[in-house]
């Protein structure tokens, strides 16, 4: 394929129009693959041809530097038009969820049950007219007792359920941040995944 054939690179100040094809347009083409779609469009260099990329030479790192470009930094516009390649960031569980779900095993609801009746039980028997002069009213504690063992476990669980998730985020961002190979300015150069850009050539 040669390089006269391709348009040239996006210019400086170029704006995201400058782009010949959507996102929405890309995803149809790859989920699922479409040969005929690919057609419809006009083949792989015609694709690159919208995509303003150099099918040899690759991206330029200058993209989006030049004079009068404003902030942004290297492939602004590509960046802003298709985004970055960085998945969202999952919605990770509240402790206040996490201690409803660790609540809703069965054993901790009925003990959290025998231990009310426990405890209106234990007050009634405290305040009634038969409770005898002078000894202490105590009834209440073995209610209360079960009710923060319950409280205690519900709570440790939730806990460490959410360091584990904290955890498992972490270690799940060190694994997606992996390098990839790809050309750039008519070189091979190693980047991370999510310097990665639409119209990159790996």
């Amino acid at each position: 394929m040669s390089t006269t054939e391709a348009e040239p690179l996006l210019r400086d100040g170029d704006s995201e129009s400058s782009f010949g094809i959507t996102k929405e347009q890309l995803a149809d083409l790859v989920d699922p693959k479409s040969p005929d779609l690919l057609r419809e469009y006009g083949d792989v260099e015609q694709i690159l041809k919208k995509l303003r990329v150099n099918p040899t030479e690759g991206l330029s790192s200058d993209e989006g530097l030049g004079e009068g470009s404003g902030k942004g930094g290297a492939f602004r516009d590509r960046r802003k038009y298709y985004g970055k390649n960085i998945l969202p960031d999952v919605a990770s569980k509240s402790l206040f969820s996490l201690i409803w779900e660790a609540y809703q095993d069965k054993t901790l609801i009925m003990l959290s049950i025998a231990s009310l009746f426990s405890l209106a039980v234990g007050i009634s028997e405290d305040y009634s007219s038969r409770h005898p002069e002078g000894e202490p009213r105590v009834g209440w504690v073995e209610g209360v007792a079960i009710l923060a063992a319950v409280a205690a476990v519900v709570l440790t669980n939730a806990i460490n359920d959410y360091q584990k998730e904290k955890q498992f985020k972490k270690l799940n961002a060190k694994k997606e941040d992996r390098s990839v190979k790809l050309i750039r300015d008519g070189r091979e150069k190693q980047v991370s995944v999510h310097e990665i850009n639409v119209g990159d050539i790996l």
